[in-house]
């Protein structure tokens, strides 16, 4: 989900950050943008404690500046749950900050019960007819069953937006204020 934030009314703020350096104009802007991801990370956060006991998508979610995409005009940051092998034991206590299942928790999913027990089973309902068929009719017998979303990322983006927005005005502001006081 990519989220596009403008600000509009801010032809002052866009003035004065091309006035100065580039790079510090750069900088300025990413630590602003930074911010407003920061507080969107933080309610995610919030949302992910209540969704399982262990802790562990509580402690995947980060955020991250993407380079590739980020310029003196435009920076662009993730807010999302870490995935992957890479992150099953992390740092020196080897902490889990593998949270796979957070896209399944974030839209739900199937699950259904087997001979070995409980196991559940991720099933993507667009996949071709013959899949969807055995899915419905697994459905009707009862064998699998719809597990229900509890968001956590989207509900932390619609609670924070404003908030963002706020933050990184006073972000920037700040910055400015900084590099005004130096000059």
């Amino acid at each position: 989900m990519d989220v596009t934030v403008q600000l509009v009314g801010f032809k002052e703020l866009a003035e004065a950050l091309r006035e100065l350096p580039q790079n510090i104009a750069k900088n300025a802007l990413r630590s602003a943008v930074g911010a407003g991801a920061a507080e969107i990370r933080k309610q995610a956060k919030a949302n992910a404690e209540g969704v399982r006991d262990t802790g562990t998508l509580a402690r995947s979610i980060y955020q991250k500046q993407i380079r590739e995409q980020s310029n003196n005009e435009k920076q662009v940051f993730y807010v999302g749950a870490r995935q992957g092998k890479s992150y099953q034991k992390v740092g020196k206590k080897g902490v889990n900050k593998d949270a796979f299942y957070a896209r399944f928790v974030e839209l739900g999913h199937f699950s259904r019960r087997t001979e070995k027990g409980f196991e559940r089973v991720m099933r993507n309902a667009n996949r071709g007819g013959v899949n969807n068929q055995r899915l419905a009719d697994q459905v009707q017998a009862g064998t699998v069953k719809w597990v229900p979303a509890h968001p956590f990322l989207r509900p932390a983006f619609d609670v924070k937006k404003d908030a963002a927005v706020t933050a990184m005005g006073d972000k920037i502001a700040e910055r400015l204020a900084k590099i005004r006081v130096g000059k």
